[in-house]
């Protein structure tokens, strides 16, 4: 089914206030039969991801270590060190050539995450 002039409105936990309205213009509902193309886009990105270096990202409880959040089509690629960063987005650019994409220089940023005792590059 598709929507038209959705409206978003993001909250941030521990953060006072709301972000503006986000009008969703047009597109898919995900998990809607339209959206099956999509899919094979998914596994592709799966793979892709399940290729990082697993030694690199954040460590978590449990001793699991976190490289990559994804989205749908949106990547955050995540480490404690630009050279983590440089590396993780190298494999992540390498694998995405093997399968004849490319990553959107124009919609890529670098975040850097400051907490008392700990940094994090997204």
């Amino acid at each position: 089914m598709w929507h038209f002039d959705v409206i978003v409105i993001i909250i941030i936990e521990n953060v006072q206030s709301l972000s503006g309205e986000i009008v969703v213009g047009r597109g898919v509902r995900q998990g809607d039969l339209l959206s099956s193309p999509l899919r094979l886009f998914n596994y592709v990105l799966d793979w892709v991801l399940s290729d990082l270096d697993p030694q690199l990202g954040v460590q978590l409880e449990d001793n699991v270590r976190l490289n990559h959040l994804a989205f749908a089509d949106d990547v955050a690629l995540v480490t404690e060190s630009p050279r983590g960063a440089q590396h993780l987005a190298g494999q992540f650019e390498r694998g995405l050539a093997e399968v004849g994409l490319l990553p959107n220089a124009l919609k890529s940023a670098t975040i850097l995450l400051k907490t008392k005792d700990r940094r994090y590059i997204c």
